[in-house]
């Protein structure tokens, strides 16, 4: 056992006082920083940027030792070592694309660009090629950028100068165990995206997810049906500008503009004068995916037998209605729970996803005022008549990732002040305030949406609503959603213009507040304010109808039981 030590002790002694191996371990650092530059501004880490980068620079290390250590293991095993550093190659080339990538466009290894070199010939990419070293240079200043070549060359021929001392394996090998520990750190604390953290399973994963995904868009796209009756559309367009904003797990009842004893909603509340405050709207599923299924079709939430590919999409409604038509989304294209919004949304003629493209990007999450530039720029646009859809991630789990730091402005004090029952828990009112963080940020995007339509002297409205609500601690033990958790905010602004030019439809506003209806019909109320007709539309399901009909709402397919309360 001693012998064997001793040889250990010999073998690591060589590698690290061995010059060209000193300087080989150098190039594996760098590279390996670059491999993980994308997750330290990702949402997948808590703590400050300077301990983000700590940790990543920490397993980066120990990254380093271990290529160094095997590929000096096997340098006398001719076919081991034409294998590993094949291995060594490959994996310092996908580090330098996720490095350029994320330095260039904001994101690493992901599905997103996975998606964008499937979709590129050869051809595409010979012509990229200028554009992104011109992007390259655009984005660092040419004599800073040789100022950085010639620090990284002399760094990596000084190395063994300055790292080949008398304690150097101790220095080098204990950087590589706090690194690993470190990597373990991150894997067990990383909510999701562990596999963020290997660049090499990164590439691997995410093709193999893009070829998956790529093939449930192309079956959900074989189901699609031609749009019946375009010719039977008419549109007065007594709405210039329509803005639908889509939110995300926003419960009705934490908005202080419901009545919720915090403030939550705080512009919102400002302006409730100006606003339709609409009672009684309830979700037609408690996920996603069944709720965008209703709302981005003529799909009601009593229809049961038929499915969403059977019924006319809002997108092509409106575009044969004579709007340019937008979709902007904060949510991912593809994935378990997206694919059918990307498809309904497809015709669209301006589509933006500002973050994430697959549910698998998990180091792409971005605050919804990423979407404000693109919505901006598309009520800005020229053309006459619009439809801006925008999907929120409003406060999708985990909450404390849908605002910035500097929006943490309710606390777990405030939480247990008003509402403290036995079972409620510091950490639990933590949650709760994070919760409410996250619809009070909602309350801030909504403030730029609709100070950008305000003073427009053409007709415009904006419409804002929640996919579904989540239960967070709300009068029991319990967070997440069942079907009691489908009461969701319903709020409609419309400008003085609209006003002005559409005052029997303001009237029917008012009437309409505290009807009892499903968000599955939200498309009938949209032709109303709109003034479009289409064989389609139902004056039963349109609140705004003097033919409306209050009936038993549907949630997840079948009667909601909890009619009786509302």
């Amino acid at each position: 056992m001693t012998a064997n030590s001793a040889i250990i002790r010999r073998k690591l002694k060589t590698f690290t006082h061995n010059r060209k191996y000193i300087r080989l371990w150098v190039v594996f650092l760098l590279f390996s920083l670059g491999g993980l530059a994308d997750i330290p501004n990702s949402n997948l880490m808590e703590g400050c940027e300077v301990v983000r980068w700590t940790l990543m620079t920490f397993i980066a290390l120990f990254k380093a030792t271990l290529l160094d250590t095997i590929l000096y293991a096997f340098r006398l095993h001719k076919f081991m070592r034409t294998m590993i550093i094949a291995f060594i190659v490959v994996y310092c080339a996908f580090c330098l694309i996720n490095f350029c990538s994320w330095w260039l466009y904001g994101f690493g290894i992901t599905n997103k660009l996975m998606t964008i070199i499937a979709q590129t010939n050869s051809r595409e990419l010979l012509e990229f090629l200028p554009i992104f070293a011109d992007d390259f240079f655009r984005e660092i200043n040419p004599l800073i950028f040789l100022v950085l070549v010639i620090l990284i060359t002399c760094s990596i021929y000084f190395a063994p100068v300055l790292l080949i001392r008398k304690y150097s394996n101790q220095i080098l090998f204990t950087t590589a165990i706090i690194g690993f520990l470190s990597f373990c750190y991150c894997l067990i604390t990383f909510p999701v995206g562990k596999t963020t953290l290997l660049v090499s399973v990164r590439v691997t994963k995410n093709i193999y997810q893009s070829i998956d995904e790529r093939k449930t868009i192309k079956k959900l796209e074989d189901c699609r049906k031609v749009f019946p009756f375009p010719e039977k559309i008419k549109s007065s367009h007594k709405a210039n500008n329509i803005v639908f904003v889509i939110g995300e797990s926003a419960a009705r009842d934490h908005h202080s503009i419901y009545g919720y004893p915090l403030c939550t909603t705080p512009y919102l509340d400002s302006i409730s004068k100006d606003l339709f405050i609409f009672q009684n709207a309830v979700a037609s599923g408690t996920a996603t995916a069944l709720n965008m299924e209703c709302l981005l079709s003529f799909k009601s939430d009593n229809d049961t037998t038929q499915r969403w590919f059977e019924f006319p999409w809002l997108i092509d409604l409106f575009k044969y209605a004579g709007y340019k038509t937008f979709w902007l989304s904060n949510q991912e294209k593809s994935g378990i729970w997206s694919n059918p919004s990307a498809i309904m949304v497809s015709d669209a003629d301006e589509i933006t996803y500002v973050g994430a493209e697959s549910n698998s990007d998990h180091t792409l999450d971005k605050y919804d005022t990423a979407l404000l530039q693109p919505f901006n720029q598309a009520i800005c646009e020229s053309s006459l008549n619009k439809l801006i859809c925008v999907h929120l991630l409003g406060s999708h789990i985990k909450y404390s990732k849908r605002y910035p730091p500097h929006a943490d402005f309710i606390k777990a004090d405030s939480i247990l002040n008003h509402n403290n029952p036995q079972w409620m828990t510091k950490e639990k009112a933590q949650t709760v305030a994070q919760y409410d963080n996250s619809i009070r940020f909602t309350d801030a995007i909504l403030k730029n949406m609709i100070k950008s339509i305000r003073n427009k002297t053409t007709p415009s409205v904006l419409i804002y609503l929640s996919d579904h609500g989540e239960f967070v601690y709300d009068g029991r033990n319990f967070r997440g959603r069942d079907r009691s958790s489908v009461r969701v905010p319903f709020i409609i602004y419309i400008n003085d213009a609209y006003r002005k030019y559409n005052p029997d439809i303001v009237k029917r506003l008012y009437n309409a507040e505290k009807s009892k209806f499903s968000t599955s019909d939200v498309i009938h109320l949209i032709m109303t304010l709109s003034g479009t007709s289409y064989p389609y539309y139902d004056e039963s399901k349109d609140i705004l109808s003097d033919w409306f009909k209050t009936r038993t709402r549907y949630v997840d397919n079948i009667p909601w039981e909890y009619e009786c309360d509302e």
